[in-house]
């Protein structure tokens, strides 16, 4: 890392350098969770590490007989562990996934301009109409997707 100090740049690096930094990421990342220990989020969220696939750790006067132990490759290696933070997304504990639940209901009429129901004014081509479809006609409150059908009853001046 790179310092600006009284008008020039000063190169940093080395255990002096990355203690501080990761001790900081840590502590921004917050509390773990009850019972958790915060270090092994950084195996199950690899995707909040940027990985290091180049570079090596100079080892004066011997020869480095295990390669990734001295150099920066794809996935693990011993210069860089995972990776460099990426933010703090490495060092929180993932999200779980919420499983998703089919709710069937029986079809129901959620929008009708002709009455009023769920919007009013006319639907015009090409443009987005916003109506509430959640909590009602069954349709769970906290539902995160809806598959719907659409139908245009033509207006009494255009039947024959």
């Amino acid at each position: 890392m790179y310092v600006f100090n009284n008008g020039n740049w000063y190169a940093m690096g080395g255990t002096s350098a990355a203690s501080p930094i990761i001790a900081a990421t840590f502590a921004l990342a917050g509390r773990p969770a009850a019972n958790a220990y915060p270090a092994s989020y950084l195996y199950g969220n690899t995707s909040g590490l940027n990985d290091v696939i180049g570079g090596n750790n100079v080892v004066t006067n011997q020869v480095c007989t295990v390669t990734y132990l001295c150099n920066g490759m794809a996935g693990y290696d011993g210069p860089t562990g995972l990776g460099t933070p990426n933010g703090i997304g490495a060092f929180t504990a993932p999200i779980p996934a919420i499983p998703a639940t089919y709710h069937p209901v029986t079809p129901l009429r959620l929008l009708d301009t002709r009455v009023g129901n769920g919007h009013s004014g006319k639907l015009s081509a090409n443009m987005p109409a916003t109506f509430q479809v959640t909590g009602r006609g069954g349709i769970p409150a906290a539902a995160t997707a809806v598959t719907g059908n659409v139908t245009r009853r033509a207006h009494l001046e255009e039947a024959v």
